[in-house]
């Protein structure tokens, strides 16, 4: 796959066209390319988590940012443990399919292409760093994954649109379940909208021992 046809493939599957995951089901050189795409994504929700935490962050004055921290929990772990569990919501997703649905010839590679490809609305995440907006951009993230997940399982299984909303969503439930236990205060494993606690100290802050000098 050149670089042209993974743009516009990516273009494509990104505004809610059905087209789009038709033909990526049936390229295998897809394949490598639909795993680069969530990976940079969530190296792009993560770095918007980073920013968020280095300039929209507002924690009292008496405390500071620990950056050093947020940077190796929340961007580095965090997003190693967003890839994996991506993995675990194909698989649920696959497992669902087959077995509740009985689609037996549903494959997991087809929904490695599609749902890789579908991933791509994450890196939206990005832009969490403007401030007051970042929980409306997170959930636009998170919903615009979601709806082009549902038509990348739909090509990749053949399966009607409630079934592939269904399988969808518990591999989705699994994925953000876990990563909004991850991203708590207490750990900061989990990149982007994961680790933006509603309230602004949860970000590693410690005290800031020269702020009443």
């Amino acid at each position: 796959m050149t670089l042209n046809q993974a743009g516009r493939r990516l273009a494509s599957a990104a505004s809610f066209d059905p087209n789009a995951y038709d033909e990526l089901r049936d390229d295998p050189a897809a394949t490598p390319v639909a795993v680069g795409v969530v990976i940079v994504a969530t190296l792009l929700a993560a770095t918007g988590g980073f920013l968020w935490a280095l300039i929209a962050a507002a924690p009292p004055q008496i405390y500071k940012i620990a950056l050093a921290h947020f940077l190796l929990r929340s961007v580095l772990l965090g997003s190693i443990l967003q890839i994996a569990l991506w993995f675990v919501w194909v698989a649920v997703t696959w497992f669902y399919l087959r077995n509740v649905y009985l689609l037996r010839e549903v494959s997991i590679q087809r929904l490695l292409r599609t749902m890789g490809f579908a991933f791509a609305p994450m890196a939206l995440q990005i832009l969490l760093w403007f401030p007051v907006v970042e929980f409306p951009v997170g959930l636009i993230a998170l919903a615009a994954t979601f709806g082009c997940t549902v038509l990348a399982v739909r090509a990749a299984a053949g399966s009607t649109p409630a079934q592939a909303l269904i399988s969808t969503l518990m591999g989705f439930a699994l994925f953000v379940l876990a990563l909004g236990i991850l991203g708590t205060s207490d750990s900061d494993l989990a990149p982007g909208i994961f680790a933006l606690d509603p309230n602004s100290l949860s970000v590693a802050v410690e005290l800031d021992l020269d702020s009443g000098r």
